[in-house]
């Protein structure tokens, strides 16, 4: 089982071009996905949350670039087990085929598979 990170800064003082390229700098650093939500601050002030999902061997250069972005210091950092057992299944539409990964859950009435669509596989299918 692999342990992932998920790094988290309140960020109050940034334009949204900044916000954006700090994005950009941990996606590259090699986070596995970097979001922004945005959150009202003190005050009635507008500003975001930025966040890393990352394993261990990235939480160092990740909290660098934050810390680089950001006028205050602190950053949060929660850790938890994921055991990912994601396939690719082919699903009958009325369309072409298209790769969708299988989603399980639990019903009241037994376990449920559901197959969301990514979307990516859907675009480059031919009409």
């Amino acid at each position: 089982m692999e342990t992932l990170f998920v790094l988290e800064t309140n960020v109050d003082d940034l334009s949204p071009q900044i916000v954006a390229y700090a994005l950009e700098q941990m996606l590259a650093a090699g986070a596995l996905d970097a979001w922004s939500v945005a959150a009202m601050m003190k005050k009635g002030r507008m500003g975001s949350l930025l966040c890393a999902l990352c394993d261990r061997a990235h939480v160092d250069t990740l909290c660098e670039i934050l810390f680089q972005v950001r006028s205050s210091s602190g950053i949060s950092r929660a850790t938890e087990p994921v055991a990912s057992s994601l396939s690719h299944r082919r699903a009958s539409l009325p369309l072409p085929s298209a790769r969708r990964k299988p989603r399980a859950w639990a019903s009241a009435c037994g376990p449920a598979i559901a197959f969301p669509s990514t979307g990516r596989s859907c675009r480059s299918t031919p009409a």
